[in-house]
């Protein structure tokens, strides 16, 4: 009986433990690296790398180097272009199997991106 009332009590906690760590833990990383496209200009790009570097632009605007990391269902990113300096931009990101929404929490108007995996 006390061996069966100890499992009970080490599964109880397990599934609690589980059940908190998967409330927490937000958008995986893994998730985000590779590179997306913009759907309305594909020449647009975000590349995101395993080690938290990458890149973005393309087509009418310069490339230029970025860092970022996930915090909770957001995406920060640090950009380095050189006519303006680094600036940071914050973003709340949602993935849809090969979709990538981002939307931006620094503006009123929550303007809002779909990038494509390529």
């Amino acid at each position: 009986m006390k061996k069966l009332l100890a499992s009970l009590v080490i599964l109880v906690v397990a599934i609690t433990m589980m059940v908190a760590c998967n409330s927490e833990e937000g958008i995986n990383p893994d998730d985000l690296v590779g590179t997306w496209a913009w759907e309305e200009f594909t020449e647009w790009t975000y590349i995101f790398n395993a080690d938290g570097t990458g890149s973005r632009g393309g087509g009418f605007e310069d490339v230029f180097d970025i860092e970022w990391r996930i915090v909770g269902d957001e995406l920060h990113i640090e950009c380095s272009v050189a006519r303006f300096g680094v600036y940071s931009e914050r973003w709340e990101m949602s993935i849809d199997q090969d979709a990538l929404t981002l939307i931006s929490l620094q503006d009123e108007a929550h303007e809002g991106f779909t990038y494509l995996r390529q």
